[in-house]
């Protein structure tokens, strides 16, 4: 069976966890790729990209702390946004609501009396 070694593939940096979802991400690639040109894979899509990490054709990209907290804050904004965009569109769809249900009822009640 095929076993490389992890530390072979991480460059001391990255975790593990960044390992499988970068060669996830590739072996999608191979098997997208493959797929377009018509081809039968003899390995799995996933050796493949394990392959090329091993090889160092690819290297696994991490984002520093600031780049996360940045993120994060954008993040944290945007849905305070939407928050705040979601109460004010709420207050205006209720109000449609109800008077769609009050016409509804109405022509109901005088369907029922003629």
């Amino acid at each position: 069976m095929f076993k490389p070694s992890v530390d072979d593939m991480l460059a001391g940096k990255q975790s593990r966890y960044s390992l499988v979802i970068a060669v996830a991400k590739r072996a999608r690639e191979i098997s997208d790729e493959y797929k377009e040109k018509e081809i039968l894979l003899d390995e799995k899509p996933v050796l493949l990209a394990v392959e090329d990490f091993k090889n160092h054709k690819y290297e696994i990209l991490e984002k520093d702390d600031e780049e996360i907290e940045a993120e994060d804050e954008l993040e944290e904004n945007r849905k305070k946004e939407l928050a705040e965009q979601g109460g004010q569109s709420d207050e205006s769809d209720d109000n449609a609501e109800f008077s769609e249900t009050d016409m509804f009822n109405k022509a109901s009640d005088e369907d029922d009396e003629g």
